[in-house]
């Protein structure tokens, strides 16, 4: 497992450090961030790419090219209007083999969906960071028009009345990966 951590200014790889050498074998449920309250999710395969960014932690599945997982906190403080931002995807330079628009077809059922919402984000100076392709997976239209969009919303009115929420989300997984049948 590869773990990255990125800030402000500049990102660092922490893979080879000496300082995480302690964390043999090294398991993303074993490092602490502030966005897993109680700890990441523990059973992902070995060979993810764990990054850390500002307002998320995401587990990333290259074989599979999608997320196992992401963790963030939604607070009040961090929602914003997003109308006018950017949503044009970026690619994470941490990881090689991620989705592209390329890889939709038009007229297919799925999406390129973000797995943390911009709206959560659009009050911080890091909402670019959920343009990064590591945060997309595929989602049908109707999931990510419907239940998902209601969920979104959900998770903001909970905010609004408790002050942050905590988020874990991911993807469920199929026999055959969906990245296969895309085009």
């Amino acid at each position: 497992m590869k773990v990255i951590v990125t800030c402000r200014k500049f990102m660092l790889s922490i893979a080879g450090l000496m300082a995480i050498s302690a964390l043999s074998p090294s398991k993303a449920q074993d490092i602490a961030n502030g966005h897993c309250l109680y700890g990441c999710p523990i059973g992902a395969d070995s060979a993810n790419d764990v990054v850390i960014r500002p307002i998320y932690t995401v587990s990333y599945n290259s074989k599979g090219k999608s997320a196992d997982w992401v963790a963030y906190t939604v607070s009040i403080g961090s929602i914003g209007i997003a109308s006018s931002l950017s949503r044009e995807v970026k690619k994470d330079e941490f990881v090689d083999e991620t989705l592209t628009a390329s890889d939709f077809t038009e007229g297919s059922e799925y999406e390129f969906a973000r797995l943390v919402p911009l709206i959560d984000f659009a009050g911080t100076p890091f909402w670019q960071d959920v343009n990064y392709s590591t945060n997309f997976v595929p989602r049908t239209r109707n999931l990510n028009q419907g239940a998902w969009y209601g969920l979104n919303w959900a998770i903001r009115n909970a905010v609004n009345r408790l002050g942050e929420v905590y988020i874990i989300s991911g993807p469920l997984f199929y026999a055959a990966p969906v990245a296969a049948s895309l085009n």
